[in-house]
C-alpha cells in the first residue's frame, strides 16, 4: 500500500471523506495543510500537469464565486501567482505519491496513481456520489424543445431536518429552447452543479441563454445560480415580486440583471412563451409557477413535487411514489392550505400536458389528476354537522385525576353555550395524528396538563410540536391544569400557543392539587368565558394575540 501526501484544508468535509476512503483502502496518509504550505511555482505546477488552467481552481473559493477571479480568462503563470497569494483558490485536495502528483479527487488520476487498490476507492466514491443507476449522462427530453437538466440525490435520507427521504430526492431543472434563445428554469443544489452544467452544455451554449427563471430561491433550487450567471452574464433573471430581497442576499452583489414578475406577465423566446403565475407561500413567500404556453407544460416549483428519486424520471415509468407525494404535501404544503387553494384557482383552468415540478417525478401521464388530488387534500376532511356551530376541543392528561376533574367541569360548562360544539379527549388514550386532523378544523383548542418537574408533560408537548404542519393562526387557545409545587406548565403551554399565532384571550387556570367545589366552579366559569369569547359574546375584551 502507498504513502500519500495529502494536502487539504483542515475541517473541509469533502477532504475528510476523501481521507477516510483512502485509509479504508489501506493507504497511509501524511496530512498537510494546503493553506500554510510554503508553495512556490516549481512545487505547485506539477499537480496541474495535463489539466486546463480552469481545472486548477476551487470553484467554491469566494473570489471565484464572486466573479473577481475568472479562471477561464487566465494564463498559467497568472493562475499560479494568484494561487501563491491566495491558496484558497487551489482545487483540493492535492496529492503526491511516489513521484506522481494529482489535483482534485479525480477518478482516472487516482486509478493511475494507486493501481488496482484505486478501484476500491473509486467504487466507494461512485456509490456515494453516483446518481441512480440507469440515468443517461446528458439532458433528458420532455419534448423536442424542453429538456430536464437536473440531478439525482439517491442517498439523501433527511431534508431540512423535518422530512425523511427514504427514496432520496431529485433537484429538477429544465431548459426551454425557442427560436430566439434559451431559458433555464431553476438550477440545483450547489454540490450537484457539475452534473447540472454537463447536462445544460449537452443541449445549449451559454451564449444562447437569454433568460433564467427562478420559481423558488431555496438553496436546493438556486445553488448553481452564481456560477450559471458567471458563465452566462448576458442572461436576465426572472423572479417573483417577493423574491427580490432574497435574490440580492443570495448573490451578495447587484451586478446581475433581474425582473420581478406577477400573474399575467410573460416573456418571449420567439416561438415559445413563458407566462408566470403568482403562487406565494408554497412553501416560501417567493414561490411562483411558470407556464410554457405552446407546449402546455407547467413548471410548478415545489407544488406537486415530492422527495422521490428514480432515474426513470417520469410518473408513468417510476416506482410507486404515492406515499412520498402525500407525505410531502402533509409536511410542506399543508400548513399553507389557503394558499394551496388560491394556487389551484390559477392552475386548474389550464389544459395540462405535463407538470414539471422541482422535486420528484415529472408528471406527464394524466397530469390533471395531481391538482385534483391537491384539492382533495386541501379540502377540510372533517366537517361539523352544523356549519353554524363553533367547534371547541379539550385535550387533557392527568396524573392523579385532578386535571381530569378540571377538564370535565370546563367541558360541562362550555357545552352549555349555544353555538359551541365541545369535545373532550384524554391524551393518554389517543394518538397524535388524528388529533392534529381534528385541530386543523377546530375553532378553539384547550390543553389541560399537570406540572411535573417544572414542566408540562410529554404527551402535551408531542401534540403541540405536531401543530407546525397545520395552520393555527387566529384559533382560540387556552390552558389549565393542576399542580403540586410551582405550576409552571400552564404558562409554558400558553407561550407555545402564542408562538403558534393563536389567540389566548382568557388567562390560564391553575389549581393546586385536588380541586375543591369552589375551585371547580372557577373551572366552570373559565369554560363559560371561553365559550362566550368563541361565539362573540365578549367583544369588549382585550384580546391577546401573538
Amino acid at each position: 500500500m502507498a504513502l500519500i501526501t495529502f494536502f487539504e484544508k483542515p475541517g473541509c468535509i469533502n477532504n475528510t471523506r476523501q481521507k477516510k476512503l483512502l485509509k479504508q483502502a489501506g493507504h497511509s496518509l501524511l496530512e498537510r495543510n494546503l493553506l500554510v504550505e510554503p508553495w512556490t511555482v516549481e512545487t505547485l505546477r506539477p499537480f496541474f500537469s495535463g489539466l486546463q488552467v480552469a481545472e486548477w481552481f476551487n470553484r467554491s473559493a469566494p473570489r471565484v464565486k464572486s466573479g473577481e477571479v475568472v479562471p477561464e480568462r487566465l494564463q498559467a503563470e497568472q493562475a499560479l501567482c494568484l494561487m501563491l497569494d491566495d491558496p484558497l483558490l487551489i482545487r483540493r485536495p492535492l496529492m503526491q505519491c511516489e513521484g506522481m502528483h494529482m489535483c482534485g479527487f479525480d477518478t482516472p488520476a487516482l486509478l493511475a496513481m494507486l493501481g488496482d487498490a484505486g478501484i476500491a476507492i473509486m467504487t466507494s466514491v461512485a456509490a456515494e456520489h453516483a446518481e441512480a443507476p440507469g440515468l443517461q449522462a446528458g439532458a433528458v427530453p420532455l419534448s423536442d424543445r424542453v429538456h430536464w437538466i437536473g440531478a439525482l440525490d439517491p442517498t439523501l435520507r433527511s431534508f431540512d431536518i423535518i422530512l425523511k427521504t427514504a427514496n432520496g430526492t431529485s433537484y429538477n431543472a429544465y431548459v426551454v429552447r425557442g427560436s430566439e434563445g434559451v431559458a433555464v428554469i431553476d438550477t440545483v443544489k450547489e454540490g450537484f452543479s457539475d452534473v447540472f452544467f454537463r447536462r445544460l452544455e449537452s443541449v445549449a451554449d451559454y451564449r444562447e441563454i437569454k433568460y433564467i427563471v427562478l420559481n423558488h430561491l431555496e438553496p436546493d433550487h438556486s445553488g448553481a445560480l452564481p456560477e450559471l450567471m458567471r458563465r452566462a452574464p448576458q442572461a436576465r433573471i426572472f423572479i417573483s415580486q417577493r423574491a427580490q430581497t432574497m435574490l440580492k442576499a443570495l448573490l451578495k452583489h447587484d451586478a446581475f440583471k433581474f425582473t420581478p414578475v406577477m400573474t399575467g406577465d410573460s416573456i418571449s423566446l420567439g416561438d415559445r412563451t413563458l407566462s408566470f403565475l403568482h403562487t406565494p407561500y408554497l412553501h416560501w413567500p417567493d414561490t411562483q409557477c411558470t407556464w410554457l404556453t405552446e407546449e402546455q407544460i407547467l413548471f410548478s416549483g415545489d407544488v406537486f413535487g415530492c422527495h422521490y428519486c428514480d432515474a426513470r424520471l417520469f410518473n408513468d415509468r417510476v416506482g410507486d411514489f404515492r406515499f412520498s407525494f402525500e407525505y410531502y404535501y402533509a409536511h410542506i404544503m399543508r400548513p399553507f392550505r389557503e394558499f394551496v387553494l388560491q394556487a389551484l384557482g390559477l392552475i386548474e383552468p389550464l389544459e395540462l400536458n405535463i407538470i414539471a415540478p422541482a422535486h420528484g417525478p415529472i408528471l406527464r401521464d394524466r397530469p390533471s389528476q395531481y391538482p385534483e388530488h391537491y384539492r382533495r387534500l386541501a379540502t377540510p376532511a372533517l366537517h361539523s354537522e352544523s356549519a353554524q356551530e363553533k367547534t371547541l376541543l379539550i385535550f387533557y392528561i392527568s396524573s392523579y385525576g385532578n386535571t381530569a376533574r378540571m377538564a370535565e367541569a370546563i367541558y360541562a360548562a362550555v357545552s352549555g353555550i349555544e353555538g359551541v360544539r365541545a369535545s373532550l379527549y384524554d391524551l393518554e388514550g389517543g394518538e397524535v395524528a388524528p388529533f392534529v386532523d381534528l385541530i386543523e378544523e377546530a375553532d378553539a383548542i384547550l390543553f389541560g396538563t399537570p406540572t411535573i418537574n417544572g414542566d408540562a408533560v410529554k404527551p402535551v408537548w408531542d401534540l403541540l410540536s405536531s401543530l407546525a404542519v397545520i395552520p393555527t393562526r387566529g384559533k382560540l387557545g387556552a390552558v389549565f391544569g393542576s399542580y403540586g409545587w410551582s405550576g409552571e406548565a400552564v404558562r409554558m403551554v400558553e407561550e407555545r400557543l402564542r408562538g403558534l399565532k393563536m389567540r389566548v384571550p382568557v388567562e390560564g387556570l391553575r389549581i393546586k392539587l385536588i380541586p375543591t367545589e369552589e375551585e371547580l366552579q372557577r373551572c366552570r366559569d373559565f369554560g363559560r368565558n371561553i365559550g362566550r369569547e368563541l361565539v362573540g359574546e365578549m367583544q369588549d375584551r382585550i384580546v391577546e394575540m401573538a
